[in-house]
């Protein structure tokens, strides 16, 4: 079956809970599951949050220190509604490391789970940066405020929305950026490459900072 073409990262999850809302999309070990329609929801919410509470927009950075949860994806989808790109960052560094990384991207925001609150505020007064913890953003909003405006599919497909830092080996950590058009053709061809169908149950067992666990396992079973 030819899978239908998207023209932003937000478009996949649109598609899935339109034609298929009650299927599931993800779970983490020990939570409950998300269906689509849930999962789209959820990033509807987040990407409010960020836009009205944080003053997130298109070309902004957003940083997420943290270990893999089902709500990082979240974070990473709702992002991409708002054209902005996330900068996860490898939980397993030293402050310094991370530092250095911050320096790099120079990020709007930076967001965090609960596991990692004192490091990240620790960081986020250091950086002179705002920070949110994970939970707060999928909170409905007190009240309805009114959408600013949007960017369409066209402007966000082209943005940043990811960016990976290597692992420094031979230097310095280098930043690879990924626009949404580019996740998109990878999700796309690596869901043909390895077969995976709509039935498919897909094990993520890498970590979410890393391409391995979000480009070549999650993404593509998203797809």
């Amino acid at each position: 079956m030819k899978a239908p073409h998207f023209p932003s990262l937000f478009a996949v999850l649109r598609h899935h809970a339109a034609e298929r809302p009650h299927a599931p999309a993800l779970r983490a070990r020990g939570e409950d599951g998300l269906d689509y329609a849930t999962l789209e929801a959820r990033v509807e919410v987040m990407a409010r949050n960020l836009a009205l509470r944080h003053g997130v927009t298109i070309g902004h950075r957003v940083a997420y220190l943290g270990l893999s949860r089902v709500d990082q994806i979240v974070l990473l989808f709702a992002l991409a509604r708002l054209g902005a790109l996330l900068a996860p960052l490898n939980h397993r560094l030293a402050q310094a490391e991370w530092r250095t990384i911050l320096a790099d991207c120079a990020p709007s925001l930076l967001v965090h789970d609960g596991d990692w609150r004192p490091a990240a505020n620790d960081l986020a007064q250091g950086a002179h940066l705002a920070c949110a913890a994970l939970d707060s953003l999928v909170a409905p909003p007190d009240s309805p405020a009114p959408w600013p405006q949007q960017p369409s599919d066209a402007a966000v497909a082209v943005a940043p929305a990811l960016l990976v830092y290597t692992s420094g080996t031979t230097g310095r950590p280098r930043g690879a950026v990924h626009t949404q058009a580019h996740l998109l053709a990878n999700m796309a061809i690596a869901a043909g490459a390895l077969g995976i169908t709509p039935d498919d149950r897909i094990a993520t067992m890498l970590p979410l900072f890393h391409v391995g666990g979000l480009c070549i396992q999650t993404l593509p079973a998203l797809y």
